[in-house]
Formats: C-alpha cells, structure tokens, sequence
C-alpha cells in the first residue's frame, strides 16, 4: 500500500508541475465546476450502490467503475448546456469551438483521474 501511494504522489506530482509550467496563465481551466460535477454524481451513484458490511475492494472498484461513468456524463451535460447557450454565429467560429472542446474533456479527465486515484486504495487479492 505504500508503495502505491508513492507512486500516486509522484504520478501526481509531474501531472501538476506540467500543468502549472506549461499552462501558465491557462491552468487554472483545470480548477473548475466539472469536478464538483464528477465528484457530485459518482458519490450518488456510489450511495444507491452502497450495503451496510459491503467489502471495501468491491465498494472502490465500483466507485472507480462510476467515477468513469461521471466523466462522460459530465461531458454530455457540458455539451448541451454550451451548445443551448451559444449564439448561433459563435458556432462558426473554429477559435470558439476548440476552447468549448477543451473545456468539455475536463470532465473526462476528472473522471478517469478519480477513477485511478481510486485504484489506489484497492487491494489486490
């Protein structure tokens, strides 16, 4: 277990460092509601799933299983939302549409980073 958690800090630690090097100014577009989307939801999901006494493994490889599902659900709303709201002269607009995109896959991002800090915690049998 340990040695998983180094590994999860390390892992954590570049993916961090890249994005506040790199991104400079645009970093803090990882920082965003869509998280809270994506934690929100897995976390219901997780709680109809949930029975008194349930084995901890079982319980996180489902949190990890929902934490996935509530990245793409994230992008669906996303989409909907972005594409209700968008003046329909802003939809030709190539510049527009790239920044919708990347602000659409964070969600997929926090997903699939939930999910595998999740993995974490699971012990192999």
């Amino acid at each position: 277990m340990k040695k998983k958690i180094i590994g999860l800090l390390i892992f954590m630690f570049f993916i961090f460092g890249y994005v506040i090097m790199e991104g400079g100014s645009i970093a803090n577009l990882f920082v965003s509601s869509i998280a809270l989307l994506v934690l929100g939801s897995a976390s219901g999901l997780l709680l109809m799933y949930y029975k008194k006494g349930m084995d901890k493994n079982k319980l996180l490889r489902k949190a990890k299983q929902y934490f996935i599902f509530s990245g793409y659900f994230s992008v669906l709303i996303s989409v909907i939302m972005i594409l209700a709201t968008v003046p329909v002269d802003e939809l030709e607009s190539v510049e527009y549409m790239v920044k919708v995109a990347s602000a659409v896959l964070t969600g997929l991002l926090y997903g699939y980073a939930f999910a595998y800090v999740t993995d974490t915690f699971i012990e192999e049998e």
